[in-house]
C-alpha cells in the first residue's frame, strides 16, 4: 500500500499454501484501492484459477497476450483502444498462480505497459512493468521442496526422501488404496491420469454412454507442397490422443465426474478447468452441474464444438468435433493448479519440470489430506521421488 500511495511501483510475490488467506487478501488490496477510484486489475494464468478474483480475468485475455510466444513478443494493444486506456489507469495487478505462465508471456506484457505508460516527450519508461505495481502469488507448500532445500540444497533435479507419514507403503493394491483415500487423484503424466480415470469409470456404478468425435484434416495455408492428405486416414486420427484435447472415444455415466477442456461461460464459472458432474446424457448435449467454485450446482447444457490444436509436432493440423470435456477422477497436476483440495493423491511417476512437486503438495490446507504413491523402474513401492527446482528463478526474489 506504501509503494501504490507513493507512486514506486514494483513486483511482490506472495507465498503461502492453500488455506493460508492469499485470496482474502486480494480481495481486501482490491476493495480498498477500488474504493479509492482507482483501477485494479485482476488475472490468473488459468480460466479456473481466474474465479477466484473478483472481476477476475485469464491473463492472455485481459492483456492481449500472444498464444505463440517468442522472446521477442509483444501484446498488441494499439493507442486509444478501450484495453489501451484501461491499462494507462491501472494502479495495481494481481495476478494469481503467476509461475503457471512461460516467461515470455511477463516479457511480453513488460514491453507492452512500459510503451502504454511512456511520459509526455513520447520516451518509454524503463521500469518494470511501466511502474504498475504488481503482485504475483507463487503456490509454495512445503517451502522448503518449493526452494529445492530438501535432503540438502539443488539446483535443477535432485531426489529426495519423502516422510512415511504421507506414503502407502506395503500395499498389495497402492493404487487402489490410494483411491479409497481421494478426492482427488494427481498425476505429471496424462497416460497415467487416463489408466486411472479408465479405472474408476469401470467400477462407478451405472451405464455406459459412447461418444466418439468426427475427425478430419484443417486447412492450413503453411501445409508443405509435398503433404499428402491421403497419408493420413480416419483411424490414425481418431487415434490421436493430445493434451487439452478430448479423445476419439468418450465413454460416460450419469454421476461422473468431469472437466471442461475449454472455456464456456466465465461468467458463470464455466472455464477450462472446472469440474463438473454428469446429470443426464443424450445425445447431442451432456447436461453437468458444477461442484467447485463460486457457482456450485449451477446446471449447463454442453455441446459438441469443433477443436484444432496447436500442436507444432504434428505436420498437419487436426479438426477434432467433440465435447469439450473429459473424464476427472483423476487429472494432471497442470490442470489442478488454481484449485484447492481437501484430499490429494500424488501418485506413480516422479515429476519432470520445475515447481511441478510442490504444486501437487499445495493443493491441500494440511498434511492430513495428502498421500503418494511412489514406484521404482520395477513398481515397486520406495519413499523417494525427483523434485525438480532451478534456483535462477528465485535469483532476484527477496
Amino acid at each position: 500500500m506504501s509503494a501504490l500511495i507513493d507512486k514506486k511501483g514494483g513486483v511482490y510475490f506472495v507465498y503461502g499454501y492453500g488455506g493460508t488467506g492469499k485470496t482474502y487478501l486480494w480481495e481486501t488490496l482490491s476493495a480498498s484501492i477500488r474504493s479509492k477510484g482507482e483501477v485494479v486489475l485482476n488475472v490468473a494464468s488459468s480460466g479456473i484459477a481466474s474465479l477466484l478474483l473478483e472481476g477476475g480475468r485469464t491473463a492472455h485475455s485481459r492483456f492481449l497476450i500472444p498464444i505463440n510466444l517468442t522472446k521477442d513478443s509483444i501484446c498488441p494493444v494499439k493507442g486509444n483502444t478501450d484495453v489501451y486506456e484501461l491499462l494507462k489507469k491501472t494502479s495495481l495487478i494481481i495476478w494469481e498462480e503467476a509461475p503457471m505462465i512461460h516467461k515470455h508471456a511477463f516479457e511480453a506484457l513488460d514491453r507492452t505497459l512500459n510503451d502504454v505508460m511512456h511520459d509526455d516527450s513520447g520516451n518509454s519508461s524503463e521500469a518494470v512493468f511501466g511502474d504498475v505495481e504488481n503482485i504475483r502469488e507463487f503456490a509454495d507448500w512445503p517451502l522448503d521442496i518449493g526452494q529445492g532445500n530438501v535432503g540438502g540444497p539443488n539446483d535443477g533435479q535432485s531426489v529426495i526422501d519423502i516422510p512415511d507419514d504421507l506414503l502407502i507403503l506395503n500395499s498389495v493394491d497402492p493404487m487402489g488404496d490410494l483411491i479409497t483415500f481421494d478426492r482427488a487423484l494427481l498425476a505429471p503424466l496424462n497416460e497415467v491420469v487416463q489408466e486411472i480415470n479408465e479405472r474408476m469409470l469401470a467400477i462407478f456404478p451405472g451405464e455406459e454412454v459412447e461418444y466418439l468425435s468426427s475427425d478430419s484434416l484443417a486447412e492450413c495455408e503453411d501445409v508443405s507442397e509435398d503433404f499428402d492428405p491421403h497419408l493420413y486416414s480416419p483411424d490414425l486420427l481418431n487415434s490421436l490422443n493430445m493434451s487439452g484435447m478430448p479423445n476419439h472415444r468418450l465413454v460416460l455415466k450419469v454421476g461422473v465426474p468431469i472437466m471442461l477442456l475449454r472455456n464456456i461461460n466465465h461468467k458463470k464459472g464455466l472455464c477450462n478447468g472446472t469440474r463438473l458432474q454428469v446429470v443426464s446424457l443424450s445425445r447431442r448435449v451432456i447436461d453437468a452441474k458444477a461442484v467447485y467454485g463460486t457457482n456450485i450446482g449451477y446446471r449447463t447444457q454442453i455441446s459438441r464444438v469443433t477443436l484444432t490444436p496447436t500442436d507444432k509436432k504434428l505436420p498437419f493440423r487436426l479438426k477434432r468435433r467433440q465435447f469439450p470435456i473429459s473424464v476427472c477422477f483423476s487429472m494432471t497436476i497442470n490442470k489442478s493448479q488454481g484449485q484447492s483440495l481437501s484430499r490429494v493423491g500424488y501418485l506413480k511417476d516422479p515429476v519432470f519440470s520445475h515447481g511441478q512437486l510442490y504444486a501437487a503438495l499445495s493443493r491441500v490446507k494440511s498434511r492430513d489430506g495428502i498421500k503418494l504413491v511412489m514406484l521404482d523402474k520395477e513398481s515397486k513401492l520406495i519413499n523417494k521421488t525427483t523434485n525438480v527446482v532451478y534456483k535462477e528463478i528465485f535469483g532476484n526474489v527477496e
